[in-house]
């Protein structure tokens, strides 16, 4: 069974006109993030967003019934299985812990490791070649664990998640958290682990960036009118795998492919807030988040003045990035008005950070949105001092 030949069930949801002119008063307490990788849930009003000035009370942990029904789609029979073989990807505490209570040490989460790099030893993020001078070492400075800890937020169907992991396989310390909601994205997710579990192997059939980009994709709809957009690019989900574990070996009888990797199930926020200590993670990535275009909807936006001040509460001072992927301008400019109201001590960084160090894989989402012409919208911050309150 190949996994790439695997699409997701297209589910028809009825959401009647009154119950989405009813949103603002109807929501319900939902352990659903605020993003997603696309599936239908973005509003066809998006010039709403565009020119406006973020003006927000913050984060709102509410959902209205009809977003409710478009995410809470099911994944398939054999995608729940799956997620049942491969539990111990899950993000998961221990028995007892109380609530809200922060991971003290992140081997809890990974496990123990032998292998986590001792100290003088750097794994370092590349920058572009106009900036090679400089170097930014992922070398997370927790005298517990050692782990170069990474989040994304709105994993989708994981492609950047297994890309990171599959491309610093050769780093002991770096470990990533994916979070998302959607039942049949983390579906597809849970099967690839599943089939990387079975054949010891990593999967490497991700198209990388470069490779594909928007001119390439949108040069090939221009040159054959027949081709129906609505197909995902060809060649852009393949079955390939590779048991080369980073150290020389072809062969590895005894790999345990993606160790490194934990999936979060449930709203990105709580991952942040009740689980995530202060100053420990390296990187936190947000890859298309929903736009939630009306303004009536800003509320939602994943962006917000408290958020940005919990992710900037978990980063490392002066070591840690904040990156943001989205094919919407208008999210695009809510989140740069967002990151400067905040008053926390970030400094842009966009020339600096190259995407194929956080970004290196085009996923079947991005695709899609090139296909139907929109572009991607890239920018990081760099934590460039503490900031240690609780919101």
């Amino acid at each position: 069974e190949h996994i790439c030949q695997m699409h997701e069930t297209t589910a028809t949801v009825a959401v009647t006109a009154e119950e989405r002119s009813q949103h603002q008063n109807d929501t319900l307490e939902s352990p659903f993030p605020f993003q997603n990788d696309g599936h239908e849930v973005q509003e066809e009003e998006e010039d709403d967003l565009n020119e406006e000035t973020p003006k927000t009370p913050g984060y709102n942990s509410k959902k209205p019934t009809w977003w409710k029904k478009l995410a809470n789609i099911r994944a398939t029979k054999p995608q729940r299985k799956a997620m049942r073989e491969m539990d111990s990807y899950r993000f998961q505490r221990a028995p007892g812990i109380p609530y809200g209570k922060y991971v003290e040490d992140w081997d809890e989460i990974f496990g123990a490791s032998t292998s986590v790099a001792v100290a003088g030893e750097s794994s370092s993020l590349s920058l572009n070649q106009n900036e090679g001078n400089k170097t930014i070492h992922n070398n997370i400075d927790d005298s517990k664990s050692g782990r170069n800890v990474w989040i994304e937020l709105g994993c989708g169907r994981g492609e950047n998640v297994l890309a990171l992991a599959h491309r610093h396989r050769h780093d002991p310390s770096f470990a990533i958290i994916g979070a998302e909601i959607h039942p049949l994205s983390l579906g597809n997710m849970f099967m690839r682990l599943k089939q990387a579990r079975k054949q010891q192997a990593y999967w490497t059939g991700y198209t990388l960036y470069g490779d594909l980009t928007y001119e390439k994709v949108r040069n090939r709809i221009a040159s054959h009118q027949e081709v129906d957009q609505s197909v995902a690019t060809p060649g852009l989900c393949r079955d390939e795998w590779s048991t080369d574990d980073g150290h020389g070996s072809s062969e590895s009888p005894q790999l345990d492919p993606y160790q490194n990797v934990r999936v979060f199930r449930g709203d990105c926020m709580k991952l942040i807030t009740l689980h995530t200590p202060d100053q420990s993670v390296s990187r936190i990535l947000v890859t298309f988040p929903d736009p939630f275009p009306p303004e009536q909807q800003r509320e939602w936006r994943l962006f917000q003045l408290d958020t940005v001040q919990q992710f900037h509460r978990v980063l490392k001072a002066s070591e840690g990035y904040l990156c943001l992927a989205t094919d919407h301008q208008g999210y695009f400019v809510w989140a740069q008005d967002i990151m400067q109201q905040s008053g926390l001590g970030w400094e842009r960084v966009d020339d600096d950070v190259n995407r194929m160090e956080w970004l290196p894989g085009v996923s079947a989402y991005e695709d899609k949105g090139w296909r139907e012409g929109r572009t991607t919208h890239l920018a990081c911050w760099k934590a460039i001092s503490a900031n240690t309150e609780r919101v």
